[in-house]
């Protein structure tokens, strides 16, 4: 245990990204820790894993990331950091956000810390699929984005849409044939509606309504609420769009998302946005830091007056 990996456990992190006619599943030995790394789905050469342990002592884990393969994880309980050979720092994910990554990171290295549940969850797919989802499913300016967010190993806070399409593969209530149509029906969500950091170029939104409703109604904005992860928004207009938030307010300090820096510029909005009390704005709701909005326009009223102030709070 005190070496670089653990025979049976690097033996079963190798066979978890095999595909063969039965699923594989390895329970770690009682000796070792608890728990079990399964395989949900083998759609196609597309590979779902989940990772669920905990060790009793620091276990240590090698292998060598390459081929022409996708990896996306979702890290559903504590963190963890690796060494990668192609990179001059510590790659690390912590709970509740996702990494993307094209494989050839080379040799890498990994500790499993004592006493720590551990619980992730991972997409394995080819990159020519890969690529063809990003077609199918997502505009040109977002398949850019996206697929050069694989190039560099981005990280992004785990989105909603993300949390839903994963409990869903996790619980596939389908066996055999139907379990791999399942999966291969649930990757779109994952691959197109499971990754922030995209860009919003040139899109219009005509006569639309929106209505949020609960207690944690916060960050209003005619063309955005609150864009967290994007990189920017350019060139868009919302027209004559309907936003209303029914029930209480959330105060911006109890947001548990952390936030980054993006740019809004030449972009419109004309409507209406009833209710809300905590940063409602024109333009966007919310801006982070350095954030930056720029050359837009706005005709939005708020509670029955007019909205001079495009970006409710910082």
């Amino acid at each position: 245990m005190e070496e670089w990996g653990n025979e049976r456990v690097y033996e079963a992190y190798s066979k978890i990204y095999q595909i063969a006619p039965r699923k594989y599943q390895f329970s770690i030995p009682e000796e070792i820790g608890s728990g079990c790394f399964r395989q949900i789905g083998t759609r196609g050469n597309v590979i779902v894993s989940e990772f669920k342990m905990s060790y009793k002592r620091d276990v240590h884990v090698e292998g060598t990331s390459e081929g022409s393969n996708v990896d996306i994880c979702f890290c559903l309980g504590e963190g963890l950091a690796w060494e990668s050979q192609t990179q001059p720092n510590p790659l690390e994910i912590g709970q509740g956000e996702t990494f993307i990554s094209r494989n050839g990171r080379g040799l890498e290295r990994t500790c499993y810390s004592k006493n720590r549940e551990f619980n992730f969850a991972g997409v394995r797919i080819p990159d020519s699929r890969f690529r063809e989802i990003l077609g199918d499913y997502t505009s040109e300016a977002e398949e850019i984005a996206i697929a050069a967010s694989a190039d560099r190993f981005a990280k992004y806070k785990m989105t909603p849409s993300a949390r839903i399409v994963l409990q869903h593969l996790l619980a596939c209530p389908y066996r055999n044939a139907m379990s791999e149509m399942y999966i291969e029906g649930k990757l779109a969500g994952i691959i197109a509606g499971g990754l922030e950091g995209g860009s919003l170029i040139d899109c219009t939104a005509k006569g639309g309504s929106v209505t949020a409703t609960g207690n944690e109604s916060w960050a209003l904005g005619g063309v955005s609420g609150a864009p967290f992860a994007a990189l920017e928004i350019t060139n868009c207009k919302a027209e004559n769009v309907t936003i209303t938030a029914l029930g209480g307010s959330m105060e911006s300090s109890s947001n548990p998302t952390t936030p980054s820096v993006f740019a809004i510029e030449n972009c419109s909005a004309d409507g209406v946005i009833t209710g809300g009390a905590e940063s409602v704005g024109s333009i966007t709701g919310y801006a982070y830091a350095d954030s930056t909005v720029e050359n837009c326009r706005s005709g939005i009223t708020w509670n029955g007056s007019p909205l001079d102030k495009q970006v409710g709070s910082r």
